[in-house]
């Protein structure tokens, strides 16, 4: 009888740390970021969970981002509870959400306002969270546009575009990816696709008009 009880305690102590091991690595940080160093990370403490399917997560949606992404984190003015942890609640959101897009857009606008940075600062390099984010959530169109607009901002021209391609596959109506591709298309010369892509999107009545004026100056 102890024999049976504590191979069945063993049992469900290995299934429970194999539960728990399995969850853990659902959201890994992978790949590596410009510099060539590789994107390293903990566990979350709470998630990961998908953000495309945050009808799934209203509850935890609702604690990370009363708790960790108000509008003054998002805007880039202070941090949420305590105003010098900023760069901790975006990390905080992106650890329990991996593509909580707007969280991934304040990390480029935090990088484009701030230059490069040194991983000590507390916050990931932007290419780290979205090789995760993309990693995790393989059919997120949205994560895959902000990736390439954020290569596309930093110069990496020929990534960015791969990034567009692969985020219009998923949605080929992605007017945000059609957009920023269409402005990308006219940095590499190809003005007939950008007028391809503002045909496209102008036609669903997409209000920025950026992409028309530079096809116009061309």
């Amino acid at each position: 009888m102890k024999f049976h009880i504590l191979k069945s305690i063993t049992l469900i102590s290995t299934l429970a740390f194999l539960a728990q091991h399995a969850y853990a690595n659902k959201a890994p940080w992978v790949g590596y970021d410009l510099s060539g160093s590789p994107c390293r990370g903990v566990t979350p403490n709470l998630g990961p969970f998908d953000y495309t399917k945050a009808y799934l997560h209203e509850t935890e949606l609702s604690l990370v981002q009363a708790a960790h992404f108000n509008s003054n984190v998002e805007l880039l003015i202070k941090g949420a509870k305590q105003k010098g942890n900023m760069l901790g609640d975006i990390h905080y959101t992106l650890k329990a959400f991996p593509n909580h897009h707007r969280a991934l857009n304040t990390v480029i606008n935090y990088r484009m306002k701030n230059g490069p940075y040194s991983n000590n600062k507390g916050i990931k390099q932007p290419e780290c969270y979205f090789l995760r984010a993309i990693n995790f959530a393989p059919k997120d169109d949205m994560s895959m546009m902000l990736y390439g607009l954020y290569l596309h901002k930093v110069n990496k021209l020929v990534d960015a575009e791969e990034m567009y391609k692969k985020a219009l596959k998923i949605n080929p109506n992605n007017l945000q990816a059609m957009y920023n591709y269409g402005l990308l298309a006219l940095e590499l010369g190809n003005l007939e696709q950008a007028k391809g892509f503002a045909k496209k999107v102008y036609a669903k009545g997409f209000v920025l008009k950026g992409l028309q004026r530079r096809i116009d100056n061309y």
